[in-house]
């Protein structure tokens, strides 16, 4: 899949990286070190560097983007099966009700389990990106920490919990009074994921790149320019 072929371009873009730092230490140690055609050589070698290192770069944001795209998809999905199940639970508990058996009852809670479920996968998803993002995008793993600390702070999985286990227990209108917060809040955690996706879509990168658990060749290959 995709994947894979961005995994064979990292790796020859790194042996590329390898190849361009030899040939610069080449150029510095041959007898023609100094001398015209060994500056050009040189400038040769240190070009083949940059195209790689750019390449590189724009291998890393890709699957920075991908990342976030991922997440941004994820709380869209839950935001939407929020404002349904709030529409079930209006029409089951609302006052037009006729009231809920323990079957309709058994499922609503166990669609509300799905989506606590999901919820905290989302939650982890999020917290691995912001690690992850730390390196090359910055400003992006910065506003994913500020949502995630919303999203805590708004506790929406305790209250999903609280509102399954009332309705559990026959005391679903209840719980019904609070889904439109629970709504609210999955809502603004789509949207902030949004605004991530759409800055780094507009390349909102601070350009500022770090060492990456795949790149660190990458760097050993600049300090190696850097010294010759």
């Amino acid at each position: 899949g995709a994947r894979g072929a961005d995994a064979q371009q990292l790796r020859q873009t790194l042996d590329r990286l390898q190849q361009a730092v030899d040939d610069m230490r080449q150029a510095a140690s041959s007898q023609q070190a100094g001398t015209p055609q060994g500056e050009a050589e040189a400038r040769r070698a240190a070009d083949r560097l940059k195209e790689a290192q750019q390449t590189l770069s724009g291998l890393r944001s890709k699957e920075a983007g991908g990342q976030v795209d991922n997440l941004a998809r994820q709380a869209g999905e839950l935001a939407s099966r929020q404002q349904d199940f709030e529409g079930q639970m209006r029409r089951a508990y609302g006052p037009q009700s006729k009231g809920v058996n323990r079957e309709q009852a058994e499922q609503l809670a166990g669609q509300r389990g799905g989506e606590i479920k999901d919820l905290k996968q989302l939650e982890q998803d999020m917290q691995n990106a912001v690690r992850d993002l730390m390196a090359t995008e910055r400003k992006a793993s910065s506003k994913l920490r500020e949502a995630l600390g919303d999203m805590q702070q708004a506790e929406l999985p305790r209250d999903m919990q609280r509102n399954a286990d009332w309705i559990r227990r026959g005391m679903g209108d209840y719980a019904v009074m609070s889904e439109s917060m629970i709504t609210q809040g999955l809502n603004e955690l789509r949207d902030q994921l949004k605004q991530v996706q759409q800055s780094m879509a507009a390349g909102g990168k601070d350009g500022k790149p770090g060492p990456g658990q795949d790149d660190k060749a990458m760097e050993q290959a600049l300090t190696n320019v850097e010294r010759l």
